[in-house]
């Protein structure tokens, strides 16, 4: 089946353009050891896209995304020329990963100003040479990455409900959320804005 892919990698990061005619992707048990260990983020740019997983099933719009573990079965279907984006990142880039998972998988994620932002990024990093996008890709992956684990945990609010809302771990967990997405974000910072020590 003939397809156009441009595929860049950052550290252990992987993007890539796809653009394809109808057809089914799917990802078995045993193929899922090749990937095992990567969520995979699926954007569609133009044609008609389906994700599933876990039993669910989520029909994409343009610039929707949808999210897979790729340690578990899957399936992409293009009903007709489809094009889209790929974006791969280990486990370890999403703190928490396996308490979402079921949250997110085989879904379509909350659309918003973060997930425009993000899908936004990678639009205008794929328009850029070859060169540009190893100059500067990195940079532009590390904040889609950022505003991407904002999205998991804005869909995955209500995941823990036996966490409290109010008392010293409740506002830890809402400042915490809050700021998910700064890279400065640390243990100091968060004994700072709660007004306690590092070791409380």
């Amino acid at each position: 089946l003939p397809a156009v892919v441009d595929s860049f990698r950052f550290s252990n990061v992987t993007l890539a353009t796809i653009s394809v005619g109808a057809c089914e992707i799917v990802r078995t048990r045993q193929q899922a050891h090749s990937e095992t260990g990567f969520v995979k983020l699926i954007w569609r740019l133009s044609g008609a896209l389906q994700v599933d997983q876990d039993g669910r099933t989520c029909i994409l719009e343009a610039a929707q995304v949808a999210v897979c573990d790729t340690s578990r079965p899957y399936r992409i279907r293009l009903l007709e020329k489809t094009s889209f984006f790929i974006l791969m990142l280990p486990y370890e880039n999403f703190p928490n990963w396996e308490s979402m998972q079921a949250r997110v998988c085989g879904r379509k994620l909350a659309e918003g100003a973060i997930t425009q932002a993000a899908f936004g990024a990678l639009a205008t990093l794929a328009n850029f040479s070859s060169d540009a996008i190893k100059a500067d890709g990195d940079i532009v992956v590390r904040a889609v990455q950022w505003m991407i684990s904002t999205t998991f945990h804005k869909n995955c609010g209500d995941v823990d409900e036996a966490v409290p809302t109010d008392g010293r771990i409740g506002r830890a967990r809402r400042f915490i959320l809050s700021h998910i997405s700064d890279p400065d974000l640390s243990v100091d910072a968060v004994a700072a804005a709660l007004c306690m020590s590092r070791r409380s």
